[in-house]
């Protein structure tokens, strides 16, 4: 879209200025706008668009007229304020389209030529009345980059809220199933079981390959099975013989004490038994008699020799006694 000239008659703004009647045509892509301030280059810049002028912003009797070039189409648009909200024309390589000349019509022509410029679109990119476009929530941005790009993205929109749906849902899979391997690997079996089945299994190995050799030209001789079974007889005659010595060992035991059967043996260990509670008996009540002669030796001590001779005297006596009884 490139301008080529505009008017404006009877415009508020540039009246203050004592101007009733601005023309400027544009012969370059490129143009500087300079002025004092409040000399009305916002307002200018404001009105060069192909949307329809506002009433209010003039005096009756005034217009806007904007000359566009766009696509190879020449288009001329005008905003007449006689009366209302004015009329308005939109002449597209010299066709007049807004045959009722509203406001309305002539905004939705202006989206549908001029690539879905709106008002609020406008605003937005001249910064008025609007944040900068980079200061927006992400939401406003969006909409606004729709609004420019002319194209209906609600199916693009759709399959990203679709995608995101099953992104979500695979996300929980596989959360589950990160659950689901921590609980199978807290029941697998420990590194001790593991090697006590390394170990079977090799051991079945070995035998599987033994069976295999003496198999792989037929039925085992006799010879191999003879020296297969060799060494397991061998350990059996020697349990057997150690087996016969521990049985003759205690057979001459149960012979040198007159013991011929189970009931001998648990007699036997019976009598040894009481033998030993009255051999403990005997043993305390030594004790406790030597304890008594110890306490006397401290009192024939203290005695003295008088004591001692008195004392020898009445041992002489019980003594007599002892025999006179026996």
């Amino acid at each position: 879209m490139r301008i080529i000239d505009i008017e404006l008659y009877l415009a508020k703004r540039l009246l203050v200025r004592n101007i009733k009647l601005f023309k400027a045509s544009f012969s370059s892509l490129y143009q500087i706008i300079l002025g004092t301030n409040g000399s009305g280059k916002s307002y200018l810049v404001s009105e060069l668009s192909p949307l329809p002028a506002v009433s209010k912003m003039f005096e009756k009797g005034g217009y806007k007229k904007i000359t566009i070039e766009d696509g190879g189409s020449t288009f001329v648009l005008t905003n007449k304020f006689d009366s209302g909200s004015g009329v308005h024309s939109f002449v597209k390589d010299g066709v007049d389209l807004n045959e009722n000349g509203t406001a309305t019509i002539q905004r939705e022509l202006v989206a549908k030529y001029f690539k879905g410029l709106t008002p609020e679109l406008f605003n937005v990119l001249t910064y008025r009345k609007f944040s900068r476009f980079t200061e927006m929530d992400s939401n406003k941005r969006r909409s606004y980059l729709m609004l420019m790009s002319g194209i209906d993205l609600d199916w693009a929109m759709n399959v990203y809220q679709a995608l995101r749906t099953r992104a979500r849902d695979a996300s929980g899979h596989v959360k589950r199933l990160n659950q689901k391997l921590s609980a199978e690997v807290q029941v697998s079996i420990d590194d001790e079981d593991v090697e006590k089945m390394e170990l079977r299994l090799k051991g079945m190995q070995a035998d599987f390959a033994e069976a295999l050799r003496l198999t792989k030209n037929g039925v085992p001789s006799l010879n191999d099975i003879e020296r297969l079974l060799a060494p397991k007889l061998f350990q059996l005659e020697a349990l057997n013989s150690d087996l016969d010595k521990f049985i003759a060992t205690i057979e001459d035991g149960m012979c040198t004490f007159g013991i011929s059967n189970k009931e001998g043996v648990d007699r036997y260990i019976t009598t040894i038994k009481a033998n030993l509670e009255t051999l403990d008996g005997t043993l305390t009540k030594a004790y406790e008699d030597k304890e008594r002669v110890d306490g006397e030796l401290v009192k024939l001590k203290e005695m003295g020799a008088e004591g001692l001779a008195e004392y020898k005297a009445i041992i002489d006596k019980l003594t007599e006694e002892v025999k006179l009884s026996d």
